[in-house]
């Protein structure tokens, strides 16, 4: 398990991060949509899968080093959503 911890904390990493970016885009309700789909979809393969985790840690360091209060962050952002959503892809 990289990092030491458990598959459920790595999830609510995950959701912790979703949840800052969520106040910091909430013009952008289709944004938070899509990052809210990417948890889920995440949560469940690494449930189903725990080696998938590898994977994702780079996407949420990522989204907590753009998690920042400024509004250009939105861009990075969706640019992270949609590598995660590509990578999905790939493993679903």
């Amino acid at each position: 398990m990289p990092g030491g911890g458990s598959p459920f904390h790595f999830i609510s990493k995950v959701k912790a991060v979703v949840n800052t970016v969520s106040s910091v885009v909430n013009s952008d309700r289709n944004t938070i949509i899509k990052l809210e789909a990417v948890v889920n979809v995440i949560s469940r393969l690494i449930i189903e899968n725990p080696d998938t985790i590898s994977k994702f840690e780079a996407v949420v360091n990522a989204a907590s080093s753009v998690v920042i209060d400024d509004e250009a962050v939105v861009n990075t952002v969706s640019s992270v959503v949609n590598t995660a959503s590509s990578v999905i892809k790939l493993d679903a």
